[in-house]
């Protein structure tokens, strides 16, 4: 809905075009947005515009009118958009987006935040979730693809979204692969319980490798928590 919702043109934009008035139109965005910023900006432009209108001026003045009103176009989209319905097609939006509705902390935000806020299908925000639950901290976007398997399409578009609590950014030094070659004793010595170790990698010789760290939790019925920590 986003997409449809931030390519419309609202009527103020082409209020914008009308010469040495249209100024008026980006004083009532303004409005609108509660922005006094926008608000100066279309009075100052107005009050220019009507001083050159008998000058060789006037064209300059109207370019500029409607150059700033176009360039507010988006901003103005985003900050009166439903937050139900906005969703950032890109990175650029993201920030605007972070701009107006601030960011949020992936790892305490609510279910709601991140479907409305950060734009994620519910599929993936149930994971998150689910993770969340099992003890699980993010500490990088990365994660998201790795334990959650969010698509890596989501991750730019994700970054000026997401707030990190200090020291929280890391980079893995493991990769949780290395559930499909360690032994217990390898993996016991990386600081996994040696119970924990043990049904995994009993798990993993009797039905063969894991695919995600989500199927690891579903064939051990052990808490994600419990060894993606290590990862981390």
């Amino acid at each position: 809905m986003s997409g449809v919702w931030l390519r419309q043109t609202p009527p103020w934009i082409w209020w914008s075009l009308v010469p040495i008035f249209g100024g008026l139109a980006i004083a009532y965005a303004g409005v609108r947005v509660k922005s006094p910023g926008w608000l100066g900006l279309g009075l100052v432009v107005t009050t220019i515009a009507v001083s050159s209108a008998s000058s060789a001026w006037m064209p300059i003045a109207w370019l500029f009118q409607v150059g700033f009103a176009l360039g507010l176009r988006r901003s103005f989209l985003v900050k009166t958009c439903p937050k139900s319905q906005l969703v950032a097609p890109d990175v650029s939006t993201a920030k605007l987006i972070a701009a107006h509705r601030g960011r949020v902390n992936l790892n305490t935000c609510s279910k709601d935040d991140l479907v409305y806020h950060l734009g994620l299908p519910i599929v993936y925000a149930n994971r998150i979730d689910r993770l969340r639950r099992d003890g699980f901290v993010f500490r990088n976007l990365q994660q998201l693809q790795t334990y959650a398997e969010l698509p890596a399409s989501y991750l730019p578009k994700l970054s000026p979204l997401i707030v990190w609590e200090r020291g929280q950014t890391v980079t893995d030094d493991l990769d949780w692969q290395c559930l499909n070659t360690f032994s217990v004793d390898e993996l016991v010595l990386c600081g996994m319980r040696p119970n924990i170790a043990e049904v995994i990698v009993a798990e993993r010789d009797r039905n063969g490798y894991y695919q995600s760290l989500q199927q690891v939790k579903e064939r051990t019925g052990i808490a994600l928590g419990e060894y993606a920590k290590l990862f981390a």
